[in-house]
């Protein structure tokens, strides 16, 4: 599972800079690890699977059913390059959602681990940082198609030279904006929760830094639920504080995070995002369609859809199956689950988003322990930044969402229900 995390971290800088002629290859990698790993795994824990993975009963039905209706879709249809690497964004994930509270063992350790993964983040941010700087033409800030002509900018610096939009060890910017708001929140968590001056120091370093670099990457929706998302950190924090002294080190943690803020607004990636948005002149439309969004589907879908995979744009382009994609998918008010699965997957979808995020509320209700309640509040702020649908499609994106359904399971299991942390 270790490696697993850590390769889908670097995946993106090893496709684009050492091995672009196995670009395949090193994104299927991670799924081969990852598939190893739960084979070992249930050969070692079949017998208390329900208690090793934290799940309800519930929980374990209503992902079996996942899988059973998205494999019904893919073996019901034709095969084709293109509709395995459909089926692949549904269900190639799902075994982080068992294994990952494996690794969790204590809120110890996963204080520990977290400070690890942040400490990366730093590293990939500084990178984020000389993209940002470099020109659009550069080698750090070619995509995985290698294409310059494809490289998106976004405002300009003093000497009117375009800035790139980001991608920092990821394959593409929508790939980076996901890590980093999953990332966020967890710095934020990380920071408040820490005990140790170290923690928090690396903590707030990370938290800076990602702030700047979802800036950089010129992403309008992601940096605005950023923001939002952590006023209720900001919140949690100041309770921490109230009434106290401020000691010299938190001292030095505002410094820090004083100086990270400054440095984010100098780099005039706010100017540019505004320049952006203004230019772009599709800010209202895409708000309408994000609240509207499954609406738009139902009225524009076929009943049983148009199969898996059928969006995947870049997939039909590398196959060289583009007959296969669909001719009425529009990003901004459709949903792609919709046009893929139509009704019955479509619906479902919304039922595992609806029962998702009504169990981390009443999660977060019912913790006692502030340390938990934090951790459930970065469940919570990433699962809303897909306001209607889980982001299968977002590869990234989904395993970080299982992470967080998994981290929640660990923490109703051995906190929220343990009398020890006061619940």
């Amino acid at each position: 599972m270790y490696v697993f995390f850590v390769l889908l971290v670097f995946e993106g800088a090893i496709r684009k800079w050492f091995l672009p002629a196995l670009s395949t290859e090193v994104y299927l990698l991670k799924y081969v690890i990852l598939f190893a790993a739960f084979i070992i795994f249930l050969s070692s824990y079949l017998s208390n699977i329900k208690q090793v993975t934290c799940m309800t009963t519930t929980e374990i039905l209503i992902w079996f059913v996942w899988g059973g209706i998205f494999m019904a879709f893919y073996f019901g249809s034709e095969f084709s390059i293109i509709s395995l690497a459909g089926a692949m964004y549904y269900l190639a994930p799902l075994p982080v959602l068992m294994m990952f509270p494996i690794i969790v063992r204590s809120l110890e350790n996963l204080s520990r681990l977290v400070v690890i993964y942040l400490s990366v983040a730093i590293g990939v941010c500084l990178l984020g940082f000389v993209q940002y700087s470099s020109p659009p033409d550069s080698a750090l800030n070619l995509y995985v198609n290698g294409n310059v002509g494809d490289v998106a900018t976004f405002g300009e610096d003093v000497l009117g030279v375009s800035r790139v939009r980001i991608t920092g060890t990821f394959s593409y910017i929508s790939s980076y904006t996901t890590y980093l708001q999953f990332m966020i929140p967890l710095a934020w968590a990380s920071l408040l929760n820490s005990t140790r001056k170290r923690n928090q120091l690396i903590s707030a370093t990370a938290l800076a830094f990602l702030l700047a670099n979802i800036t950089m990457t010129g992403s309008r929706a992601p940096f605005i639920f950023s923001v939002a998302g952590s006023v209720p950190f900001l919140i949690s924090g100041l309770s921490r504080v109230a009434g106290q002294k401020v000691s010299r080190f938190n001292l030095v943690v505002l410094v820090v995070i004083g100086l990270g803020g400054a440095g984010y607004l100098a780099t005039g990636a706010l100017a540019g995002l505004e320049d952006r948005n203004e230019g772009a002149g599709d800010a209202s439309s895409r708000v309408s369609g994000a609240f509207l969004t499954p609406f738009n589907t139902f009225r524009d879908i076929e009943p049983l859809g148009e199969g898996l995979g059928s969006t995947a744009y870049n997939v039909a382009l590398a196959t060289n199956e583009q007959d296969r994609v669909s001719q009425s998918f529009d990003e901004v008010a459709h949903d792609r689950i919709g046009i893929e699965t139509g009704y019955i997957g479509y619906l479902y979808v919304l039922f595992v988003k609806a029962f998702c995020t009504f169990s981390s509320v009443s999660l977060y209700l019912r913790a006692k322990s502030l340390p938990a309640k934090r951790w459930l509040l970065v469940s919570l702020m990433y699962q809303v930044t897909t306001l209607w649908s889980i982001p299968v499609h977002a590869a990234v994106g989904f395993i970080e969402y299982l992470v967080c359904l998994a981290l929640n399971a660990w923490l109703r299991e051995n906190v929220i229900n343990d009398r020890r942390y006061g619940s």
